[in-house]
């Protein structure tokens, strides 16, 4: 059985042969119970394997937690790096000028000097 009517002929048969509501009432149960057995025998896979696929999502979220803490992790890891390394250009910028202003000095003493001495 495997349609609606299928069910409906059935259960009209039965009361159709039934002359006594107590025999009726047991003949209805066995019919329902039969029903409610078709119902759990079709869904029971489905449930199973729905149950299956929400287990695999939640193993996938779990791993992609996990890798987002580490992604995570490492962004806050490249962020101190880069930190560190825009402080030490600075820091050798201070250095290329000072030594520039140093040069231009030197540069202007060595030229006074050599005019000094051609003199």
């Amino acid at each position: 059985m495997d349609t609606i009517d299928d069910w409906v002929e059935r259960s009209i048969s039965e009361w159709k042969t039934t002359f006594n509501e107590r025999i009726a009432r047991a003949r209805c149960r066995k019919l329902i119970g039969e029903i409610v057995t078709y119902i759990r025998d079709r869904v029971r896979p489905v449930v199973s394997n729905l149950q299956g696929q929400i287990d695999r999502l939640n193993r996938e979220i779990r791993n992609l937690r996990r890798d987002v803490h580490g992604l995570n992790h490492r962004n806050e890891s490249l962020k101190l790096e880069l930190e560190q390394l825009r402080k030490q250009v600075s820091g050798y910028q201070n250095q290329q000028r000072t030594l520039e202003v140093e040069n231009n000095v030197l540069a202007q003493r060595l030229q006074q000097t050599q005019q000094s001495n051609s003199n």
